[in-house]
């Protein structure tokens, strides 16, 4: 087989399910590393950084809490960052865009950053930073989130374990829906922009991302810290003795399209004209979830391109936020 070739009916998406069946996420030596105030909607909410060990690996993230919560009365939203060519910091000195979405309903929740593996977040002064394989932006992310977020219940007891929701934008948006696939503790995704199919639906004009893959799989040249190398090298790693197969299959891992069934309830607002993820990648979700299903379902913004500031599409998202995990509900 190649790269360019379907999944379907080879066995990658089985594969994938053993694979996510038989992770561990053994937690320990959680630490408080500091506290700061980070300004989301028309509060300042109370920023705590912390570090934890996840098989022996140190991993970290940011939980942002409200003034004047009661025990259990929070929705956690776990709140996944896109990626930068340069994996520079994710920064929440002056809070993240996902404030833009809660608007004046932020004090209902409690956002949960998990660090991406091998990069760091920082608020103001304070930093924290997470080992492992920052190309392992998919998958390896996803386990991190999820990861974090028990953490935050553990840390956090205003946050009610039964209303919790995963969010992101770009590569952030691809990793919530893999999240949401992968943790039954998640009961709705909300998703920006996302990735979500490497085989189809990804790359230039005129070449497939497989077709990408097969020239960089040729490239023992290719740079480092580039997008180039970011986006393709976590792929083709090891390019001289992966086999075929593992190649594939960390496609497919990275693809939410492959496992929509396992999806909860799931928004995702895409623009039609963008050009970093192409609108094909959340066509091919809508196309593979059930018809007239109100609680899934895929929003395309003409003429908008990555960036989605519309009224329209922010507003529609805390209202599928709400309506899925307000106490009412």
């Amino acid at each position: 087989c190649s790269l360019s070739e379907s999944v379907f009916p080879d066995p990658e998406p089985d594969r994938v399910d053993r694979d996510w069946a038989g992770r561990e996420s053994r937690l320990s030596d959680i630490r408080l590393v500091g506290r700061a105030t980070v300004p989301l909607g028309p509060d300042l909410f109370e920023a705590r950084l912390y570090t934890h060990e996840l098989k022996g690996s140190r991993r970290c993230g940011a939980i942002l809490l409200p003034p004047s919560a009661g025990p259990e009365s929070l929705i956690g939203l776990v709140d996944i960052g896109d990626i930068a060519w340069d994996y520079r910091d994710r920064d929440l000195t002056n809070g993240p865009y996902v404030a833009r979405i809660l608007g004046d309903r932020a004090r209902e929740f409690a956002v949960i950053v998990p660090c991406a593996r091998g990069m760091g977040l920082r608020v103001g002064d304070l930093r924290v930073s997470a080992d492992g394989d920052r190309r392992d932006a998919w998958e390896g992310v996803a386990q991190d989130a999820i990861a974090f977020l028990t953490v935050a219940l553990l840390q956090a007891p205003r946050i009610d374990r039964e209303r919790l929701a995963a969010y992101g934008y770009s590569r952030g948006g691809g990793v919530a829906l893999i999240v949401g696939q992968r943790d039954p503790r998640i009961k709705a995704v909300l998703a920006f922009a996302p990735p979500t199919d490497w085989f189809s639906a990804m790359g230039r004009p005129g070449q497939t991302w497989p077709e990408r893959l097969e020239v960089a799989s040729r490239d023992s040249a290719l740079a480092p810290d580039t997008r180039e190398y970011q986006f393709l090298d976590w792929f083709v790693r090891d390019r001289e003795a992966l086999p075929l197969a593992d190649v594939r299959r960390r496609l497919v891992g990275g693809s939410p399209l492959y496992f929509t069934e396992k999806l909860p309830a799931v928004q995702i607002h895409h623009g039609e004209n963008d050009g970093p993820v192409p609108v094909r990648n959340a066509i091919a979700v809508r196309e593979r979830l059930p018809a007239n299903d109100e609680n899934r379902r895929v929003f395309i913004y003409p003429g908008a391109g990555h960036r989605l500031d519309e009224t329209a599409a922010l507003a529609t998202a805390r209202a599928f936020l709400v309506r899925h995990l307000a106490p009412s509900n």
